[in-house]
């Protein structure tokens, strides 16, 4: 059996490893080929894989918490049930990828791309998701609460059931997005694009909606906006109607179409 070191020594040569179970732990793989290794239940706690290429890698229920995973490739991979907390994926690459049941909780994922990847009953909260790229992906029952998700893309892509509470939404798009009971109490919406929504049952209640497109949203009723917080820039649906008794307060009617 191999030791840590010639693994170190061997890393750019690791594609296809069987590493079910291994402890990895604090490793040094910069830029290493595991590309379809399978590292199934292993412990990866601190490793630094940054610039790694893992695609179609098997990483189901493996702890890599608190690893280096800058720039690295996981195209494909499968990581349900993995442990991702406090992990660094800035500008990493999730395409594909399975992160089902995950935790990533704390991680930071700044610039990431994780598009058409499956997210389904995740825990993303406390992540930073600033800048990211989610289009087409399915976040179905996700947790993002707590989470910067600033300037993020997230159009076409499926948060049924997700939970946004207290998000930093800013100049976030979200167009084409299914929300369908989806939870935004408390986020920062300023300025988002969330045109042509799916907003079966979506609640806004006490979201900061200030300066969003709302406009063509399907399925959006004035109750999924109670105690939300608008402006007159602010664009809702031809079904709502805002009347506006002051600069600062209003009521939002439903209008049978």
């Amino acid at each position: 059996m191999e030791d840590k070191q010639s693994l170190e020594a061997s890393k750019e040569d690791l594609r296809g490893k069987d590493l079910q179970g291994w402890d990895l732990r604090e490793l040094d793989l910069l830029k290493a080929d595991l590309r379809e290794a399978n590292l199934k239940d292993a412990d990866m706690t601190g490793i630094c894989l940054n610039g790694a290429r893992l695609s179609r890698a098997d990483l189901r229920n493996s702890n890599m918490q608190k690893s280096k995973l800058h720039s690295t490739d996981f195209q494909g991979a499968n990581l349900e049930g993995a442990n991702l907390e406090e992990a660094d994926l800035t500008a990493s690459g999730l395409v594909d990828a399975n992160l089902s049941r995950a935790s990533l909780k704390g991680a930071n994922l700044r610039r990431a791309d994780l598009t058409k990847s499956f997210f389904y009953k995740t825990n993303l909260s406390n992540t930073d998701l600033v800048k990211a790229d989610l289009r087409g992906g399915n976040f179905k029952e996700a947790n993002f609460s707590d989470s910067n998700i600033s300037n993020a893309h997230l159009s076409r892509a499926n948060f049924m059931g997700c939970e946004f509470s207290r998000t930093d939404m800013t100049g976030t798009n979200l167009s084409g997005a299914n929300l369908t009971e989806a939870s935004f109490k408390g986020a920062n919406l300023k300025g988002a694009n969330i045109t042509r929504i799916i907003a079966s049952a979506v609640q806004f209640n006490e979201a900061d909606l200030r300066g969003a497109d709302l406009k063509y949203a399907k399925h959006l009723v004035s109750s999924s906006l109670k105690g939300a917080l608008i402006d007159k820039k602010t664009k809702l649906p031809d079904n709502l109607k805002v009347h506006w008794n002051s600069d600062a307060s209003y009521e939002i009617q439903d209008i049978d179409q």
